[in-house]
């Protein structure tokens, strides 16, 4: 009986362990392509610093989510200095720069668009779906994007959902597999968490390819920024909308 028993339990420890490690490749995906990510905005703000000039990461409009993210340089008419793509390395992580529902105590709303210097985000004559994050030579960061709890947010997931509406200019995220979140604050610090950042009211899904082509960038490194990306929207989805979150939700 003893023996019975001991197979038992040991057959239930495989067991979980196999569920564990099925889950393990994902996570480190996520987290190695939101690393990469975190790395690219490190070198827009040393840039900007070294250089005293306004740097840019950016994430390609046109679409909810990318693989790639480019980097913009200028005071005015920007070019082209960098771009990162994550496919070949993290094939089944994607990017996604919108809004979510957030827990209480969580404060939202816009970030800083200029600084004391002078710099105007305007000037940089971008289209309405390009997501700019232009760090200054004095190492802030300053973007039209939502920001939450004084720094904006970038999340990095290996299956999502979202909304076919669209809050403003910002896609809004109903549902995600595993995920990270890439925290860029208004100083210009940058940290990855673990999750989706403040989130509340999240549904789940599992690990797939979006409904809807990743964004790519507008052009390669020493070129110019080409026509102004597609306005945002969303490509026809095979699966239906669950609808918005519970009323009363904060948004940012």
């Amino acid at each position: 009986m003893e023996a019975v028993l001991a197979l038992a339990l040991l057959g239930l420890t495989i067991a979980l362990g196999l569920l564990q490690l099925h889950g393990a490749p994902s996570r480190a995906s996520v987290r190695g392509a939101a690393e990469v990510v975190a790395e690219e905005f490190r070198y827009a703000r040393s840039r900007a610093v070294a250089h005293g000039t306004p740097v840019a990461l950016v994430l390609p409009g046109g679409s909810p989510v990318t693989r790639a993210v480019y980097h913009l340089e200028g005071f005015e008419r920007p070019r082209v200095v960098r771009v990162k793509r994550l496919e070949a390395d993290f094939p089944s992580s994607w990017l996604f720069s919108g809004t979510w529902p957030l827990a209480k105590g969580s404060s939202g709303g816009g970030g800083p668009l200029s600084n004391r210097g002078g710099f105007s985000l305007a000037s940089w004559g971008l289209s309405s779906s390009e997501r700019a994050y232009v760090f200054l030579p004095s190492g802030v960061v300053v973007s039209d994007q939502p920001a939450f709890d004084g720094a904006f947010h970038i999340l990095v997931c290996d299956g999502l959902r979202v909304s076919n509406e669209v809050e403003g200019r910002s896609f809004r995220l109903e549902a995600t597999s595993t995920a990270a979140t890439v925290r860029v604050t208004f100083a210009g610090d940058v940290s990855v968490e673990r999750g989706v950042l403040g989130a509340d009211s999240l549904g789940t899904v599992s690990p797939a390819p979006p409904d809807f082509l990743p964004a790519q960038p507008p052009g390669e490194p020493g070129s110019n920024r080409l026509a102004a990306s597609p306005s945002m929207s969303l490509q026809a989805s095979s699966s239906p909308s669950s609808g918005p979150a519970a009323p009363g939700s904060p948004r940012w």
